[in-house]
């Protein structure tokens, strides 16, 4: 069993949704020739969801050819995990994991890993993470901000994409140079956030890392920013912005 791979020509320095949103495209097309999978979970109003992403970055993303790498490695009772990698000249410059959850639509529940998804997919057992460690909230206020959902961040399943959480991370920080040293990110996506609604995401400084919440009513979502003091080349992913 391979690893899916795909060659990308990056016409412009990364953001962080750019980086998950090629590993998103990439993963799809590694699952685009499951028939069978696609027609049990259209019959039985099943879908996809992301509950956490971990994302760890090595090295400048500039514009250039790259290649991204996905395998599904794990499955336990509820969760699929898949891995990615981004290279060039077989240097990893980015990796991640993203952990699958199935949802019934129609219930609005989790289900347990149906047999013929674990029959379809071939598993490779190499992680890029020994764990994925559960997000805490703790430390003192950093920045707080305030959001109003648009339709356009709403995705098929009727719930806010998931990168858009990120985007209104990148607000919070959009102006300190911290963006720019960004090493580790994670998230937890606790709960859905629909349309029309308003958003608080708080950031806390805990030592060097920075932990956020993002919430409604209820938590949505938590997780964790590590950043490094690059002293050697150029900062990893917010060269410029879009």
């Amino acid at each position: 069993m391979q690893k899916y791979k795909k060659h990308y020509k990056i016409e412009k320095n990364l953001s962080l949704r750019d980086l998950l949103e090629i590993f998103m495209q990439t993963s799809l097309e590694d699952s685009a020739d499951k028939i069978i999978v696609k027609k049990y979970f259209k019959d039985n109003n099943l879908s996809w969801m992301i509950y956490k992403w971990k994302v760890q970055i090595y090295g400048n993303i500039t514009k250039t050819d790259y290649i991204s790498k996905t395998w599904p490695s794990y499955f336990d009772k509820i969760s699929t995990y898949r891995e990615f990698t981004l290279e060039r000249d077989g240097h990893i410059l980015a990796k991640a994991t993203a952990i699958y959850v199935i949802v019934d639509m129609k219930n609005k529940k989790l289900i347990e890993i149906p047999q013929i998804v674990k029959d379809s997919y071939q598993l490779i057992q190499e992680r890029n993470f020994e764990k994925i460690e559960k997000a805490s909230i703790k430390g003192d206020i950093y920045c707080e901000k305030n959001f109003s959902v648009e339709r356009e961040q709403i995705d098929l399943n009727g719930h806010v994409h998931n990168t858009s959480y990120i985007f209104w991370l990148e607000k919070c920080f959009e102006n300190n140079s911290l963006i720019k040293k960004l090493k580790v990110f994670s998230i937890t996506y606790m709960k859905e956030i629909h349309y029309p609604n308003k958003v608080n995401l708080l950031i806390y400084k805990d030592g060097e890392n920075y932990n956020f919440s993002i919430k409604t009513n209820d938590f949505n979502a938590k997780g964790k920013c590590i950043f490094n003091d690059w002293k050697v080349g150029l900062p990893l992913l917010w060269l410029n912005k879009k």
